[in-house]
């Protein structure tokens, strides 16, 4: 792992950020996928609804909310899952194309994805109702990975901004 825009041949903290951001995006889907076939689960509290919350409040209160939208126009429990996994995977792809090649456009897309990560923490701390459908302990992990996925992607903006008078890889007309 190497923290910095422009690294190339290792994980970046942006790129952490990002298997985190898709790792939480799975959860809800292993556990409609395991329950479908094993019907039990949807009776009990267990480890995988545990995840289950975990992830759908993990998720960044935009996403939730076009979840959610899916959801009341499809009125299909299985589209607000499969539409998770898409945006885990289309944002995936996103940010390892934005995140690397051009510096300043590299720059650029850390201080949005920064400044979107900052303002769904804003929107966590509001008294909205999606923010009371968790228990606090789940509440409070998914404002921490928030938080984490923000500092790692702060320190590749810092560890750039640190050694770009170096000459570590700040060719500018990439």
């Amino acid at each position: 792992m190497k923290f910095g825009i422009d690294v190339r041949n290792r994980i970046s903290g942006s790129d952490i950020a990002v298997f985190i951001f898709q790792a939480v995006s799975i959860l809800p889907a292993i556990y409609v996928f395991t329950a479908s076939g094993y019907i039990a689960l949807l009776s009990k509290r267990n480890i995988l609804t545990v995840l289950f919350d975990f992830g759908i409040c993990a998720l960044p209160r935009w996403e939730s909310y076009l979840l959610s939208l899916g959801y009341r126009l499809s009125s299909s429990e299985l589209v607000p899952y499969f539409a998770s996994l898409f945006i885990a995977l289309f944002l995936g792809i996103a940010v390892k194309r934005y995140s690397r090649g051009y510096i300043k456009l590299s720059l650029v897309s850390h201080c949005v994805f920064s400044a979107l990560i900052i303002a769904d923490l804003v929107v966590r701390l509001l008294p909205l109702s999606i923010n009371g459908a968790f228990t606090l302990p789940v509440s409070a992990a998914a404002f921490a990975v928030r938080v984490i996925c923000l500092v790692l992607i702060i320190l590749d903006i810092v560890f750039y901004k640190r050694n770009s008078h170096i000459g570590i890889n700040t060719n500018i007309n990439k």
